[in-house]
């Protein structure tokens, strides 16, 4: 999963400064349009009846390094037709904020209005490479 351009001084200063500067107390998880890049998320409308999610996750495993969602997320229902490329997990689960990390879905998910879509716990997998 990678990092975003705003989150990687942060986890160096955390790994090699012990600096928690940056931390966020909550995460959101968000879903984007398109593939993401370090510098951009294309975050789904809020219009469409999209709203981020709260967001928890497991502890990592060793030596794997690797965690997953610990709660379920569940978006929708949309109000309009829209393609669902990656999510991203976001500072914060309000609006707002800076994407931390990133992946994309194993396959884009084309939704219609009315449609939701649902991560069970341990579907969202995020790795550190």
């Amino acid at each position: 999963m990678p990092l975003s351009d705003a989150y990687e001084a942060i986890v160096l200063n955390i790994l090699y400064r012990s600096d928690t500067t940056g931390i966020p107390a909550g995460w959101g998880l968000a879903l984007s349009t398109s593939v993401p890049t370090a510098s951009t998320f294309a975050e789904v409308g809020t219009g469409s009846g999209y709203q981020r999610q709260t967001i928890n996750h497991a502890p990592a495993a060793s030596p794997a390094g690797t965690n997953s969602n610990s709660v379920a997320a569940t978006f929708g229902p949309f109000s309009s037709a829209c393609t669902i490329s990656a999510f991203g997990v976001f500072n914060t689960a309000g609006t707002g904020g800076a994407c931390i990390s990133w992946n994309t879905l194993s396959a884009a998910r084309t939704l219609s209005a009315g449609d939701t879509l649902f991560f069970p716990v341990g579907q969202l997998t995020n790795a550190v490479a």
